[in-house]
């Protein structure tokens, strides 16, 4: 039950950030959930083709980070499978 709680977290997240890319960081931070079962979960979620990633430099002195962004088939899935409650 806590990877199908994961993933409603996760589309949860997305769509709230109105399906603007996210860090890692963000996204940890926006669901609540910690990084081992979190990127486990982005993996498998990349690797459905919900999610796409790429790795970001912002800045040169900051280290570059990956960053996630649900694609067409992740949205069209989370309003799919997302109750109008879950989705809020």
């Amino acid at each position: 039950m806590t990877e199908k709680r994961l993933a409603v977290d996760l589309l949860q997240t997305f769509r709230k950030a109105r399906n603007q890319p996210l860090t890692t960081r963000a996204v940890m931070d926006a669901s609540g959930w910690s990084a081992g079962p979190l990127y486990s979960a982005l993996l498998a979620l990349e690797a459905c083709g919900m999610l796409e990633s790429k790795w970001e430099d912002r800045f040169a002195t900051l280290p570059r980070h990956r960053v996630y962004e649900m694609t067409e088939a992740g949205r069209t899935f989370a309003a799919a499978a997302l109750t109008p409650k879950e989705a809020e």
